[in-house]
This record gives structure tokens, sequence and C-alpha cells, in this order.
């Protein structure tokens, strides 16, 4: 146990307790526990009727058993929601959705050196986790979400498949240095797929969890190839860029009309937005039946805003994780990580762009919490951050993140 936690900052869903054990608290204050299944039984009683968590850090003080356990945390009791019901949102995220790929376990039969790749704070995982999981190949790809689309391919609720991505211009580039003009009808941003989702209809919402995203040995970016190694982009020979992995196109099809694989939407497309990552649940709300979702365009390495038209466009394989949800969260795609909740617009007009995302936001605290549409919009105005996915192509994008525990997250 000691070897698997560790310390964990900011990360209560690296301890391996169920959903039902974590409520919400808010305060500062550290608890000390003695022992696992002491620890799991003196959390839930301190807890009870408590409202919001923000765990600041987990350590385990003594590993040997009796195991001591120190949870340092933010508390606010007394909150309590009006609005949807707490479980129905809670269950929009996808907490220990990496572990329910393939658990993770230093017993016996499974050594303790075995190379191991980490997937977000505290959780990691064995690189033969995709062992048996079905890939969804990227030859099977299309360039507009346009309604009456045939599917491509079928998934099952809860299912996880590894989805292959194309880089944005797989007939232009080449790692040999090519870069050359279009042709035209080459394919430009295309997207795996159409993906069915069995079960879901239209108004339906659909979360589609990022589970991990593994770049290849190379990418592109402003007109120079990049060598992908050991997590890092060779930027130059005294200067390496920590990868983050990021799908630039994740969407569903519009319910009438068509949507290039170039632009967002929204009902996603794309968003360019680099915290659509390994630890992101993407929920849109369905327009056709099964959904049809297409996702490719990864970068391995993209700032706020891609200044420069590119992030580092590369080929990845994708793994995730498709679940129909009990109701809907905004009819704009709405991104889940374990620090924050953020909302996506996308226009023209970039203030249009940033208002249709801040708005959305007001929306979903309103409808979650239950709080007056006034006491919303003031919480975002003091704690959202309005940041700017891309500026650069004709439909520009942003989104509003607001901390996970404004909604006891």
């Amino acid at each position: 146990m000691a070897d698997k936690i560790r310390i964990v900052n900011a990360d209560m869903w690296a301890l391996p307790f169920d959903q039902a054990s974590f409520d919400l608290i808010w305060a500062e204050g550290t608890a000390y526990v003695m022992g696992f299944g002491e620890a799991l039984h003196s959390w839930r009683k301190f807890l009870k009727g408590s409202v919001c968590l923000a765990a600041t850090e987990v350590t385990w003080l003594r590993p040997e058993p009796p195991e001591l356990l120190r949870i340092c945390f933010l508390c606010n009791a007394g909150w309590r929601y009006r609005g949807m019901n707490r479980k129905t949102f809670l269950n929009c995220f996808a907490f220990g959705a990496v572990s329910a790929a393939v658990p993770f376990s230093t017993g016996a039969g499974q050594a303790k050196d075995k190379k191991r790749t980490e997937l977000g704070k505290g959780l990691m995982v064995p690189d033969n986790r995709t062992e048996g999981v079905r890939r969804l190949a990227s030859d099977k790809s299309f360039t507009r979400f346009r309604a009456g689309i045939d599917a491509n391919y079928s998934v099952r609720p809860g299912e996880i498949v590894l989805v292959e991505t194309q880089h944005g211009l797989p007939e232009r580039v080449s790692r040999d240095g090519t870069f050359r003009k279009p042709r035209e009808g080459e394919p430009v941003n295309p997207m795996t797929g159409p993906i069915f989702v069995e079960g879901v209809s239209p108004g339906d919402a659909l979360a589609i969890d990022i589970l991990e995203i593994r770049v290849g040995d190379w990418g592109y970016s402003g007109g120079r190839i990049f060598e992908l190694q050991d997590g890092y982009a060779i930027f130059d020979e005294k200067l390496r860029l920590p990868l983050s992995p990021m799908l630039g196109g994740i969407g569903v099809v519009p319910s009438k009309g068509e949507m290039d694989t170039k632009a967002p939407q929204a009902t996603g497309g794309n968003m360019d937005c680099k915290e659509v990552r390994a630890g992101s649940t993407i929920v849109f709300t369905a327009q056709v039946p099964g959904a049809l979702v297409g996702m490719g365009d990864a970068h391995a390495l993209q700032g706020d805003g891609e200044v420069r038209g590119q992030g580092i466009e590369c080929d990845t394989e994708t793994l995730v994780r498709f679940r129909k949800l009990s109701e809907p969260l905004s009819e704009r795609p709405v991104i889940l990580r374990r620090e924050f909740v953020a909302t996506v617009g996308s226009h023209e007009d970039m203030n249009e762009a940033a208002w249709q995302a801040t708005d959305d936001m007001i929306k979903l605290i309103v409808k979650v919490t239950g709080r007056e549409k006034d006491t919303a919009y003031q919480l975002v105005n003091l704690v959202g951050d309005l940041r700017i996915n891309q500026i650069v192509d004709p439909t520009k994008g942003a989104r509003m993140e607001v901390p996970s525990w404004v909604f006891g997250i």
C-alpha cells in the first residue's frame, strides 16, 4: 500500500477508496489515521455530513503495519445542495478510470521493478494495460461531421478501447522532414471514426474518459520535425520540453448540417484545447443516435492559444472509455478534471466564444448546486479562469475553468 500511494498532492482520487467513501469537506485541518482499514472507517465517520472535498496532501507517515496516514484538507461544513443530485454529478467524473482499465498490484506475481507509466498524480499502472483491448484503427476516418454519415465502429457503454489517431496532415508531412503542398482531396485533420455508441440517443449525455494518450516518436510544428524521446520533445541541443499529449479534435455529429474537422462548434470538433488530455472527461450532448464520435489531430505539446497555428502534431494511441450519463450538463462541451471543471465556447468572434464559455459555466453552477444565477455569476467572477484554447482558426475557442470544489468535488 505504501508503495502505491506514498505522497499524493491534491489528489484524493489516487487513494484506493471506493467512490462512496468520498464526502465533501472544505476548511483548514489535518487528520491522522492509523492503519488502512481504520483509515477508511475514520475517514467516512469524520466526513459524515460534510460537503466539499479539497485535500491538499496525503502522506503515509509509517508504511509498515499499523500504517499511519496523514490527510491535510480544506473544509466548509454546512453547505448543502439544492440543485442536481450530488451523486448524479459525481458520476460524471471518471474516478479511478485508469485503474479500472487494468488494476495495478505490487503483490506476488508482479515484479516491483516492472516498468510503469504515470497517468496523473498518484496513479501508476503497468505498460501492458492495453493487452486485449479492442483497437480502432486510424485507417477508418472522416473529415466532416455530417448528419447521416455512416459509422465505422460501434462501442458499448462502459467499454474501453484504444483509438489510433493520425496527425493533421498525414499525406503531406513525413518524418524525414518533407513538407509538401497539399493536393486536392487530401485529408486535413482526419478524425478516427465515426464511432457509434450503443444505447445513446439524441439528447443523452455522453462522457468520454481520456485514460491515456501515447505519442509516436516524432512530430512536427512550424515547419520543423521534433524528436519525441522519453517524455520530452527535443527543442535543441540544450533544451527539452516535457510532453503533455492532448487531442486537438474530439466531437460528435450535429443533428443537421455539417462541421469541418478543422473547426470547432457547439458539438466539439477541432477545439485545440490542451485540457483534452489524460485524466479528463469530455461530456457532450448527443445530437444523433449513437452520437457518432470522432477524434484526432493530436498534439504532443501545445500552449494555450496555439499562437503559431500548430502544436507538435503527431500520431497517437489513445485509451478511452465511453459512458452514458443520466442527464446532460450543457449544450456545449464540458471538461471534467479532478482539479477543475471547464466549459468550452467557440465562435468567429473571440469575445462571443469567451462569453459562451462564461455563461455556460454560470448555468452549470446553478444546475448542479442550486445557487441563484447572480451568486453563481459572482463565484465565476471571483474564482474562474477564462482561457484561450486557440486564436488562429477562423472559429476561435475559449474555456472557463472553475475549481472543482465549487461543485463540491
